[in-house]
């Protein structure tokens, strides 16, 4: 596993403490098992656990864009 996937996890621990640290490492960063991960641990619907984890990707991989940056 990558350091950037790493901190990437790191980050949905701490959005959505309730998730499996297991299930987490798991998916190893894959947007379509941490949509999976809210839809199951949370309830969330398909549009609402989507577009949680589109932003929280987003948002991280901007902020990986500028640290890369400086």
């Amino acid at each position: 596993m990558s350091s950037h996937t790493r901190l990437l996890l790191n980050e949905v621990l701490a959005r959505w403490s309730e998730l499996p640290l297991v299930d987490v490492d798991a998916s190893n960063g894959n947007r379509q098992r941490l949509v999976e991960l809210l839809r199951v641990e949370y309830g969330f619907s398909q549009n609402c656990a989507e577009r949680e984890v589109g932003t929280v990707l987003a948002d991280f991989a901007e902020r990986l864009q500028r640290a890369v940056a400086v």
